[in-house]
């Protein structure tokens, strides 16, 4: 399976802001203060030298995620604010024409994972088909709510392309061409799913807005069961600190160390970072990313665990 972030966000869009560059621009030019940029070969070889918190962005885009198959079909997770960049890319193929068909899951209908899916242009053109799972029973209801009239000029059924929805209960298994797909439920206010995706490659978790109050091995092990030796584990990791983690009880999110504790109990082999907090800046990746696997490497240091901080144009292959 191939893997693309479109979008990593939490909460609400959060586009980089005019003092963000600018702090991203001066930190370049220290960083370059001793290089020979005379030629255009140095200079794109300093370019991709930077970090990555320097030389490119988490993004702004709320969730989406981008998983085509070994046998090359593609689904999506979420319908986040990325899936407007998708749906750009998406219009180069197939459904430009209006003869392209897509699978998105969604993990629950608060508004960061659906408000992307009225910007989506495949599903303006007539010929497409578009499938939404869920296993909430009122994904139709809370879509057709985004497109009242008071809310959007354009409303579900006037958008083109044949758009239909399937609900699935709960743990049961269903497939999407060679895609085996199962669910677990999250605690999040109102419920949010988390998605396990296999083909002959591998498996692939997707857990977005997910928390974890009780973390004796009890209360776990259905969790441990479902993440078991997947490849990749997308996890919600929204809270930073041990203070939004005591003080924030009940928005439905979790951290990057009950992460690491996680995966390591379920046999994980890749953890990837995901659902930023809106507050996150760029600035803030390295440290994270650095506490984590410090953490990782402290606790658990037989592991070898894969931890990566999710960011938009990010690819991973399974």
């Amino acid at each position: 399976m191939n893997i693309t972030i479109w979008g990593s966000r939490g909460s609400v869009p959060t586009p980089l802001m005019p003092n963000q560059l600018r702090r991203k621009i001066r930190e370049a030019l220290l960083l370059s203060r001793d290089c020979d940029l005379s030629s255009d070969v140095d200079l794109d070889a300093f370019v991709e030298s930077l970090p990555p918190h320097v030389g490119g962005t988490m993004g702004g885009n709320t969730t989406c995620f981008e998983i085509q198959s070994a046998a090359g079909h593609r689904t999506v997770v979420d319908m986040g604010t990325g899936l407007r960049p998708l749906g750009l890319t998406l219009m180069k193929t197939e459904f430009a024409e209006g003869k392209g068909q897509l699978h998105i899951l969604l993990t629950h209908s608060h508004w960061d994972h659906i408000m992307g899916f009225p910007f989506f242009l495949p599903a303006y053109i007539p010929g497409n088909t578009i499938i939404i799972h869920g296993i909430h029973d009122h994904v139709q209801a809370a879509m057709k709510m985004q497109g009242d009239p008071r809310c959007f000029p354009i409303q579900l059924e006037n958008m083109g392309a044949d758009i239909r929805f399937e609900t699935h209960a709960e743990g049961s298994a269903f497939t999407i061409a060679d895609l085996r797909v199962s669910s677990k439920a999250l605690s999040h206010p109102g419920t949010s799913y988390a998605y396990r995706i296999s083909d002959s490659s591998g498996s692939v978790v997707v857990a977005t807005d997910a928390e974890y109050q009780n973390l004796d091995n009890n209360s776990l092990a259905p969790y441990h069961d479902f993440y078991r030796d997947s490849d990749v584990l997308f996890f919600d990791a929204q809270y930073t600190t041990l203070n939004e983690v005591f003080v924030k009880v009940e928005w439905g999110h979790s951290s990057p160390a009950i992460g690491v504790d996680i995966a390591h109990d379920a046999g994980v082999r890749r953890l990837v970072l995901v659902h930023h907090d809106p507050t996150c800046c760029d600035s803030h990746m390295p440290d994270i990313l650095h506490r984590a696997r410090r953490y990782c490497e402290l606790t658990y240091p037989e592991l070898d665990l894969q931890i990566d901080f999710g960011c938009e144009g990010m690819q991973l292959t399974v």
